[in-house]
């Protein structure tokens, strides 16, 4: 008997989850036909969300191309006398960052899908800024590589976690356009990039007995 009232106990169940699975299909189903693209309601919405978004994003990847070429302005500014790098010496600092990049890029993906892009990419963030300013301390070959293999295992979960937030946000139709706004901080990166360098190299150069591609380091690594 009981195991018989079990039986229909369960049965009871799974009717009463696929009514429910219905009705929220038949809700969905509802709405997708009532759905009007274009409204103002959603315009409104979607201004609202690029005023949010965007210009954060748009920030965060003029800083994160700065931090990642600034290693070029750096060797101009006297780091590859100062720490007696080789042109092939000089070739593999630039290389061992894609390293880094490449190697972590699929963990970086995954470890973001299972947490908060609104987290994750500002805690990325912060340890990049601290990896650039920390460079500044390098007194080897030896370190300089070390710190910029580092910075791209860090840096790689970057760009898929901005691709994966906006994808978030957006339709298909909206993405492409946001996709444009957001690549254009790259070129503004490169374009100021080495003026801002050079501003700072020259005018903080042996302040407090510290060499000016040092300062480079520091400055932009804090300011991220």
């Amino acid at each position: 008997m009981s195991e018989e009232h079990d039986r229909k106990q369960s049965v009871e169940m799974k009717e009463d989850k696929n009514a429910v699975t219905v009705d929220a299909d038949g809700e969905l189903a509802e709405a997708l036909r009532n759905y009007v693209p274009g409204t103002q309601e959603e315009k409104a919405l979607v201004r609202k969300i690029d005023f949010y978004l965007m210009p954060i994003l748009w920030i965060m990847y003029i800083l994160n191309y700065v931090d990642r070429t600034n290693i070029g302005n750096a060797k101009i500014a006297g780091m590859q006398k100062d720490l007696s790098l080789t042109d092939d010496g000089y070739a593999w600092v630039l290389s061992i960052f894609f390293f880094g990049y490449l190697i972590c890029e699929v963990p970086s993906n995954m470890i973001l899908s299972r947490s908060r892009p609104s987290l994750f990419l500002p805690g990325i963030m912060l340890v990049w800024g601290a990896l650039s300013a920390l460079m500044s301390v390098s007194k080897s070959y030896g370190a300089l590589l070390g710190f910029r293999f580092v910075l791209g295992c860090i840096e790689s979960g970057f760009f898929p976690g901005v691709l994966y937030l906006l994808s978030c946000w957006y339709t298909k139709a909206e993405l492409g356009k946001r996709f444009a706004i957001f690549y254009t901080a790259a070129v503004l990166s490169g374009a100021f990039g080495g003026l801002l360098a050079g501003a700072i190299t020259a005018n903080l150069h042996d302040a407090h007995g510290i060499a000016g591609w040092r300062w480079l380091f520091i400055v932009e690594g804090v300011a991220t």
